[in-house]
C-alpha cells in the first residue's frame, strides 16, 4: 500500500512541474515577442539619430538587447531537455533524482524570472529615452 501512495504522489509532483514548466515556456514565448518588437524598433527610423551620443545609446540598448535573446534562447534549450527529464520522474521514485530535479526547476523559474525582469528593466529605459526624441509626423 505504501508504495501505491508514493507513485501516486511522486506522478502528482512531475504532473505539477510539467505545468509549471509549460507556464515557464509561454513566458520565455512571450518574452521572445517582445525582444523582436523591440529590436525592429531600434532598427527602425522612427528615431532621429541627431548626435553621436544619442546613437551610441541606442547601441547600448542593442548590445543588451543582443545579450537578453541570447540567454532567452539558453533558457529555452534548458526547458526544454529539463522537461525531457521529467518524463523520467514518471518511473522512478528515487528521491536525489526529485532533489535534483526540483532544484533544477527551481533555478529555471528563477533565471526566467531574471530575463524577464531584465527585459523589463531595458524595455523601460528604451521607452523612457525614446519618448523625446521619436520623429514629429504630421499628416
Amino acid at each position: 500500500m505504501w508504495q501505491v501512495v508514493t507513485n501516486t504522489n511522486q506522478v502528482q509532483k512531475v504532473e505539477d512541474l510539467h505545468w509549471e514548466i509549460q507556464h515557464l515556456k509561454s513566458k520565455i514565448q512571450f518574452l521572445d515577442n517582445e525582444v523582436l518588437f523591440l529590436k525592429r524598433l531600434l532598427e527602425s527610423y522612427v528615431f532621429e539619430p541627431n548626435t553621436l551620443k544619442l546613437f551610441k545609446r541606442f547601441e547600448v540598448f542593442k548590445r543588451e538587447l543582443t545579450r537578453i535573446d541570447k540567454i532567452r534562447l539558453e533558457l529555452i534549450n534548458n526547458i526544454s531537455k529539463h522537461e525531457n527529464n521529467l518524463a523520467g520522474m514518471y518511473d522512478s521514485i528515487n528521491s536525489s533524482c526529485d532533489k535534483w530535479s526540483y532544484q533544477k526547476h527551481t533555478t529555471l523559474k528563477g533565471e526566467v524570472d531574471e530575463i524577464i525582469n531584465k527585459f523589463r528593466e531595458l524595455k523601460s529605459s528604451v521607452f523612457n529615452y525614446a519618448q523625446g526624441i521619436l520623429k514629429n509626423r504630421r499628416p
